[in-house]
């Protein structure tokens, strides 16, 4: 009887093992991410440089209304600016 639950049991760690590996990826993923997005060293980072020099509710703005154009055409483009 307890022959039959140890399988089981095995299979269980196993799968909680798994499972903490893949979070501790994707931490790891995600603060990579996160630090070369917001790195000063990167100059070719827009959000680091926006950030930094207190630009980014312009550069959001900016993409909103870009967005705007995109799918709407001129004209509500227009009257969101008005």
């Amino acid at each position: 009887m307890r022959n039959d639950k140890l399988p089981c049991s095995n299979r269980n760690l196993e799968a909680r093992e798994h499972t903490s590996q893949v979070h501790s990826a994707n931490s790891k993923e995600m603060d990579s991410l996160a630090a070369m997005l917001f790195d000063t060293d990167l100059p070719t980072s827009s959000f680091a440089l926006a950030y930094n020099y207190g630009h980014l509710d312009f550069i959001l703005k900016l993409s909103t209304w870009l967005m705007i154009l995109f799918q709407c055409g001129t004209d509500k483009l227009v009257e969101k600016l008005e």
